[in-house]
């Protein structure tokens, strides 16, 4: 029994030793993992190592390391993303601002050009020069004119520029189809032409040695003027200087001018056929007044030969036909009263 029992106790203090210095060894491998952990130098991203075969990482948990570094990489991107976000945000709502500031403006330029006397088309030159004085204040440009085609259609005549820093207004220019064919093509076939460049656009190229460079203009905006499905003009905008971007709303603005150029044509013409329609209706007054003139003209004369107490006949001189005969001239010719008038004077000699 002593025996038995010292060999039980021998083999316990051998399996004690064996589990202290397992648990001994165990403890060293943490330290030294943590060690070497604490040794390998700090990267902001969290950068993981790849496991090695055979450890529990390099299956599910791998995949999941990788996720998740790629998540943490992406991270640091989002504030700078949501920074640009706001400056975008930013930037548009101050441009927003100022594009409903300008667009106010313009309303009220536009509403009291709406009002004006010249769109009812009394002095239709009035309404040109209103026209484009307004055009170099909205679009800010130099130089805005009107242009009318001739009735061939091949031929603008300027009917009214004007230069903003000379304040000044002059007319008389003529452009050729012959000249610059390819606009005249590009005013058919668009609502607004946009020139940024007008030296290089194919529109407003063909302008360039004998208007533009001497002028030194360096961007056009054309729009074309229709009235009852015809183009009969064109108001012009053009800036002096380098090129220039036009906006969506400076090509809007650019039609509407056109669109308030149509509307003064419109008037002074409906004005005109009024006009000449009021002459007409004087001059049939008066051919009705002098018809009744010599009706009562025919009646009194009429009265005159039947009383007379001679044969009487009167005669249309271009042709020798009777007009007008009396009762006793009928007698003398011995025929029909009726069958007097119309017939020649020499019938009866």
């Amino acid at each position: 029994l002593r025996g038995t029992l010292g060999a039980r106790r021998r083999s316990d203090l051998r399996a004690g030793r064996v589990q202290r210095r397992l648990r001994s060894r165990g403890l060293h491998r943490r330290t030294t993992e943590t060690k070497s952990a604490d040794d390998q130098p700090q990267n902001s991203e969290h950068t993981a190592t790849e496991p090695h075969a055979g450890h529990p990482s390099a299956t599910g948990l791998g995949c999941f390391s990788k996720s998740l570094v790629i998540r943490r990489k992406e991270c640091p991107n989002e504030l700078p993303q949501s920074s640009g976000l706001s400056a975008s945000a930013a930037r548009l709502g101050a441009d927003g601002e100022r594009v409903s500031e300008r667009l106010g403006t313009h309303r009220q330029l536009l509403s009291k050009l709406a009002h004006s006397q010249a769109l009812t088309g009394q002095d239709i030159e009035s309404g040109y020069a209103q026209v484009t004085e307004l055009m170099t204040t909205l679009l800010r440009v130099e130089r805005a004119s009107v242009w009318r085609f001739d009735a061939s259609g091949t031929q603008l005549e300027c009917v009214d520029l004007f230069e903003w820093t000379e304040r000044r207004h002059t007319n008389g220019a003529i452009i050729t189809q012959e000249a610059v064919p390819a606009y005249f093509r590009a005013l058919a076939q668009n609502r607004c032409i946009a020139a940024d460049d007008a030296a290089t656009d194919a529109a407003t190229s063909e302008f360039t040695e004998s208007y533009l460079a001497p002028l030194g203009i360096g961007a056009m905006l054309d729009a074309p003027i229709w009235v009852g499905g015809r183009m009969v003009g064109v108001v012009c905008c053009e800036h002096v200087g380098g090129p220039r971007r036009w906006q969506f709303e400076e090509e809007l603005l650019a039609g509407t001018m056109a669109d308030f150029v149509a509307r003064v044509i419109e008037a002074s013409d409906r004005l005109r056929a009024e006009r000449t329609l009021g002459q007409y209706r004087e001059h049939v007054d008066e051919l009705t007044r002098v018809e009744q003139a010599l009706r009562r003209s025919g009646e009194n004369l009429r009265i005159v030969l039947g009383a007379a107490p001679v044969a009487l006949a009167l005669t249309r001189l271009r042709d020798q036909h009777v007009v007008l005969a009396n009762e006793r001239c009928a007698a003398l010719f011995e025929v029909p009263l009726e069958e007097v008038v119309g017939q020649l004077t020499r019938d009866f000699y």
